[in-house]
């Protein structure tokens, strides 16, 4: 279920328009954005196109900051 999770997670990323990651060092570097399942996903690809890493990103409130 994991392995076949991670391929749906490429499939939203992919469909996104990258974005330059503007690291002097790695000029062909592109950063995708996508979210599935209420969870968002950015994936980093090489100059092949070929991605290198992918990473959850955990939005966290504060609930004492909704007790106003």
């Amino acid at each position: 279920a994991r392995k076949k999770r991670f391929g749906i997670v490429v499939k939203v990323v992919r469909q996104s328009k990258p974005k330059s990651s503007n690291n002097p060092n790695k000029p062909y570097e592109r950063v995708y954005f996508g979210s599935y399942n209420g969870k968002a996903y950015i994936a980093v690809a090489d100059e092949h196109n070929e991605i290198d890493a992918i990473e959850m990103v955990s939005f966290r409130r504060d609930s004492r900051s909704d007790e106003k």
